[in-house]
């Protein structure tokens, strides 16, 4: 009868023979290593810790206890850390808006009627809502996130809304212009729900991060975003507020730095210093990646 060699603990980690022996052989490598024969999928590999998801074959094999930073829920603490560190760096007012498109929503999220502008604010402020086809009340942001195609009777009351309501444009050729020549074209069918919340408690990953902010705040988010590769930005400030802060970023995968058109601004009460930087969520990593690098990174003082 073969023997087994009894298990070892590293660090308050059981492991079977066979982990300790992959672990050994990693270690001598310090190279990645390759699929073993004893687990049958390898998770991850650290420094310390071989981690498995199935057992390798022997009674204790599986590791009895995995930390928490290899479990499903990392991401997720992560960009709520993000949206944490965010807020206190640059001393943020109000926190940012974690946008996410989905075909499904997460239990327990709110579904009131309303606009896309008045979605954000309320995420702002600390609620979790949604937006579908039903429940979103402008036909414009419906549209604009993709929700609903606009029809010819929307588009024309659109029209006669911004040229003779709002009076935000001359003329339909005006808004053909704008509309055409735009990159950010609506994402029509990508999702049936556009889910808004407040990034520090976003319970899904964020594809868009939505960042209410003075132009001081502003200058130093450009700043990070730009200190790795100093490569120019390409905005588009023109247009409905949620064509260029969500639809965009989307879009495009580039930040965009926005004023929201003035019907936006004046409907929510929008200070009148109030600015919006709008990341597609890797931008948004850069930026946290150049906080202890960058000067603008620096405390506020």
């Amino acid at each position: 009868m073969v023997r087994q060699s009894p298990a070892r603990e590293v660090r308050g980690f059981a492991f079977s023979a066979s982990c300790w022996s992959a672990l050994r052989h990693w270690h001598l490598l310090h190279a990645r290593p390759r699929p073993l024969k004893w687990p049958r999928r390898i998770v991850s590999v650290t420094a310390s810790v071989l981690l498995t998801t199935e057992s390798c074959g022997e009674e204790g094999g599986l590791c009895r206890r995995i930390p928490r930073r290899a479990s499903r829920g990392r991401c997720r603490m992560e960009w709520q850390r993000m949206g944490s560190r965010l807020s206190e760096v640059l001393g943020l007012g109000r926190a940012p808006v974690a946008v996410t498109f989905a075909d499904d929503l997460p239990e327990g999220v709110e579904a009131p009627k309303c606009r896309v502008c008045s979605a954000v604010r309320m995420a702002a402020e600390g609620r979790i809502l949604a937006l579908g086809a039903e429940n979103s009340a402008c036909p414009g942001g419906s549209h604009y996130l993709g929700l609903r195609a606009m029809e010819p009777e929307r588009a024309a009351a659109l029209r006669e809304f911004l040229i003779g309501g709002e009076k935000l444009l001359a003329s339909p050729a005006a808004i053909h212009r704008m509309q055409v020549l735009s990159k950010a074209r609506p994402p029509l069918g990508i999702a049936n729900y556009v889910l808004f919340s407040p990034l520090e408690s976003a319970p899904v990953r964020p594809d868009v991060i939505v960042v209410a902010c003075n132009a001081w705040q502003g200058a130093r988010l450009v700043n990070l975003l730009t200190y790795e590769t100093g490569l120019p930005m390409e905005c588009d400030p023109t247009g409905a507020f949620c064509r260029a802060a969500i639809t965009y970023p989307l879009v495009t995968g580039k930040t965009n730095v926005t004023f929201g058109d003035v019907t936006a601004r004046r409907s929510e009460s929008v200070p009148e210093d109030e600015l919006y930087v709008c990341l597609p969520y890797g931008d948004f990593e850069t930026v946290l990646r150049s906080i202890d690098h960058c000067g603008a990174g620096a405390p506020l003082s």
